[in-house]
């Protein structure tokens, strides 16, 4: 009898060491979720109109299939125990997605609403939305996107290695690495200080045709093949202020790329456009040198666009960040990776593995219990 009940009880022991809550269907009400009842994998899952979905620290979620959010979704992790997402997530909401202390693996958010990301991991994962806020948070590949001309995308102290980042509206961006980034500004206006970009095709596009104040300051880029990549049109007035930036080596410093534009609005320039970049360190170039580096693409050039780049500074200048470091081992807190949703934190081990070593285990008591009846 009590071989029976040993044996019978194995054989429950591979769902015991793979527990996790299935979500499907409509999710009404506010609800939270946690470490707890970890992993939940949700299938077809709809969070209706007015609700509120919580993800608390050590949650850990897979969304098998496009999750439909109509309600608000707040991710609520600590530097001790991250939420975890994976999957798709669509909403139609205006209300703002929150995460805090969130590692994002493949994850896919598209929404209508702001996203506020602070202390984010993410691995190959694409944020669009209306207004962005980003803080000290760490994104490996994937994508960026404010969505709209009239939002706003801000950034602060984050590294940012082989990553799209599109703000079609106002850009803010101060203390940012940028590794091996594919970055354009948005049309409106921007402002980027105290940033790094480096190793890129093309450091930083600069999509002109904007009128507003635009400042490019305090700046280093470095072994970019074009540093900065320009177009201009007729017909609008290039209103930039880049100074106090520190250009290296590259291929080409600047890249024009001008088209012509018939305007009737009275801001018709003429055939020549100046664009000033005054104040600046050219790694000791020559103007000669300089000039020869900036190169226009003559698409369809009626319009000239004449680059000033006199005064040079002779010497780097101070950084409002010191020497531009901005990342050291502890001033952007790293995302848990492979969060377990067990107090003891152990390593994270796939469900798929626990059967297999369950089921083998099983197989082998059975055939010893057996032998010895």
């Amino acid at each position: 009898m009590i071989k029976r009940f040993i044996i019978g009880a194995l054989s429950l022991f591979p769902y015991f060491i793979s527990a996790q809550t299935v979500i499907t269907g409509v999710i009404e009400g506010n609800q939270t979720w946690n470490a707890a009842g970890s992993p939940y994998q949700v299938t077809n899952g709809i969070l209706k109109y007015g609700s509120k979905l919580i993800l608390e620290a050590g949650a850990n979620v897979e969304f098998k299939n496009e999750f439909a959010c109509s309600g608000e979704l707040i991710s609520k992790g600590t530097a001790q125990q991250n939420v975890v997402l994976t999957g798709k997530v669509n909403s139609k909401s205006k209300k703002r997605i929150q995460f805090a202390y969130t590692e994002l693996q493949n994850f896919h958010l598209e929404t209508d609403a702001d996203i506020e990301m602070n202390h984010v991991s993410a691995e190959e994962s694409v944020m669009i939305g209306s207004n962005l806020e980003v803080k000290n948070s760490e994104f490996q590949g994937g994508k960026l996107e404010s969505r709209a001309w009239i939002n706003q995308f801000s950034m602060e102290n984050c590294h940012l290695d082989a990553c799209e980042i599109v703000p079609w509206g106002k850009a803010i961006w101060k203390k940012n690495e940028f590794d091996g980034c594919k970055i354009q500004t948005g049309s409106v206006s921007f402002r980027i200080t105290d940033n790094t970009f480096k190793r890129a095709t093309v450091g930083l596009f600069i999509n002109g045709n904007s009128s507003h104040s635009n400042t490019l300051t305090y700046n280093t880029f470095e072994d970019n093949k074009t540093h900065i990549e320009m177009r201009i049109s007729e017909g609008y007035e290039q209103n930039m202020r880049v100074e106090n930036n520190i250009f290296g080596k590259a291929t080409h410093a600047i890249k024009i790329q001008s088209f012509n534009r018939t305007t009737n609005d009275g801001w018709h320039l003429g055939d020549k456009v100046p664009v000033s970049f005054k104040n600046n360190y050219w790694d000791k170039r020559s103007v000669a040198d300089l000039q020869a580096s900036i190169i226009d693409a003559e698409d369809d050039l009626k319009l000239t666009v004449v680059i000033g780049t006199e005064p040079q500074l002779s010497e780097k200048p101070v950084m409002n960040v010191a020497d531009n470091a901005i990342f050291t081992s502890s001033s952007v807190p790293k995302a848990v990776k492979h969060l377990t949703t067990n107090p003891y934190n152990l390593p994270h081990i796939p469900n798929w593995v626990l059967k297999v070593v369950g089921i083998l285990l099983l197989s082998f008591l059975i055939q010893y219990w057996v032998k010895k009846i």
